[in-house]
């Protein structure tokens, strides 16, 4: 088997490996439920790989991360959650309703964002998806007052230049 030295250059990239290793092996050895949830770092010593002895609680991958803590069964969860959540934003900003649609492909933005650096890292310690569920709650907040067969503030308007209100400005 080939060696890798470990320097500055790559211990950043080993480190990763390292840990998504480990995870994967938790998710192996526990695959229905993993290992508990929180419980990564407590369970980290059991799969470590040589020279990366920290645990840093958290596998560096959110979707390994969820898999070797809550196993199968959270990790078809969390699948489930996320990809509905970005399939209601989505519909949402394909909806045609001014700002609250160009609200909604900025939350796609940052769940974009958050999908792809969840490979590498876990944002979920920083407690971003605090920001994201108040990103998604004000979506669907702002779209259940849009309901349809109604313009939004940004798109009515009347011919005396009166102000316009969400629920009298009626599409004919």
């Amino acid at each position: 088997p080939a060696r890798t030295e470990i320097n500055d250059a790559n211990f950043s990239v080993l480190e990763r490996l390292a840990h998504w290793q480990a995870g994967l092996w938790m998710f192996e050895d526990h695959p229905w439920l993993g290992v508990g949830i929180g419980n990564y770092g407590a369970n980290y010593a059991s799969y470590n790989q040589p020279y990366f002895y920290e645990p840093l609680g958290h596998a560096h991958n959110v979707f390994i991360n969820f898999a070797a803590e809550t196993g199968i069964a959270g990790l078809a969860t969390f699948g489930m959650f996320w990809l509905g959540a970005a399939w209601v934003t989505a519909r949402r900003a394909w909806a045609r309703q001014g700002w609250i649609s160009a609200l909604a492909f900025g939350v796609l933005g940052t769940w974009t964002y958050l999908t792809v650096h969840g490979l590498f890292d876990n944002l979920f310690v920083q407690h971003m998806q605090l920001q994201l569920a108040l990103l998604l709650a004000l979506v669907a907040a702002l779209s259940a007052t849009a309901t349809p067969g109604t313009r939004t503030l940004s798109q009515s308007g009347s011919s005396d230049g009166s102000r316009t209100t969400l629920r009298n400005s009626h599409v004919n």
